[in-house]
């Protein structure tokens, strides 16, 4: 069988509805969604969710509006994930704060995300208090966090260069340097 990442730029509701009229048999061959520019909100996170549950990674550029709750959904109807990228931009940091009750519960469960390993939220409003409680709990799980500098891949590879990016990492429960877990050095 074949499988497919699809791609997205500049999503909207109507690329969501497109996908949900799609053939079962063609969207279970999408393994990877990546969205970039992605107004979405929680509710679109859920129909995404609900449309392809065995969604293995999931890349949500620029998802400002996407919160604790639309986190939590995506443990919920795509448990066999391994990586969740969810970005705000530099310039306007996204909704998720790791704080959640709801979201704190479904890191606990096994069942919900039990492949997850890569937890990429950058540009977020959580602190690195919330991702420590959390990797302390999912221990098996890196939690990328850190703000970025730029539109532009050049920017962030020169803005790592000079020291004037802030990103870390958390796994087993405390923070590692970001190149132990084999994370390109940008």
């Amino acid at each position: 069988m074949m499988y497919l990442v699809l791609t997205i730029m500049a999503v909207a509701r109507s690329h969501l509805e497109a996908l949900a009229s799609a053939p079962p048999a063609f969207r279970k061959t999408i393994v990877s969604i990546h969205c970039s520019n992605a107004a979405l909100h929680d509710d679109d996170v859920i129909t995404l969710c609900s449309i392809n549950p065995g969604l293995k990674d999931i890349l949500l550029g620029g998802a400002r509006l996407v919160s604790d709750r639309g986190l939590v959904h995506i443990l919920d109807l795509c448990r066999s994930t391994s990586r969740i990228n969810i970005s705000g931009d530099y310039r306007c940091h996204g909704s998720i704060s790791l704080r959640d009750r709801q979201l704190h519960d479904a890191i606990r469960n096994p069942q919900y995300g039990r492949r997850l390993r890569h937890l990429w939220l950058m540009d977020q409003r959580f602190t690195r208090k919330w991702a420590k409680i959390i990797s302390k709990t999912r221990r098996k799980m890196a939690i990328v966090g850190g703000e970025t500098v730029g539109d532009s891949h050049a920017a962030e590879v020169v803005a790592s260069m000079t020291g004037g990016f802030d990103r870390f990492v958390y796994f087993h429960g405390g923070e590692v340097p970001y190149r132990e877990l084999g994370y390109p050095s940008w």
